[in-house]
């Protein structure tokens, strides 16, 4: 039973390498494409605890417009 839990861990760790390395790519497709359109001010990563934090701001902007929790979709 032991081996097998470990098995999954080793393969689910290469599933996470594998879809980090997806995610990674989007992020710079996307932020070449923002790059050509001058939106120098706009900088994408992948999600981040540093951007869930970031996320805590806008709840208490002013500038928000709406009611959407991101914090709560992740």
């Amino acid at each position: 039973m032991t081996k097998k839990l470990y098995i999954m861990k080793l393969t689910h760790l290469d599933a996470e390498r594998r879809y980090n390395v997806l995610r990674e790519q989007a992020v710079r497709f996307a932020q070449n494409d923002l790059d050509t359109r001058n939106t120098d001010n706009l900088k994408l990563t992948t999600i981040t605890s540093a951007a869930l934090q970031e996320t805590r701001k806008w709840d208490l902007s002013s500038r928000r417009k709406g009611d959407y929790l991101f914090r709560e979709v992740i």
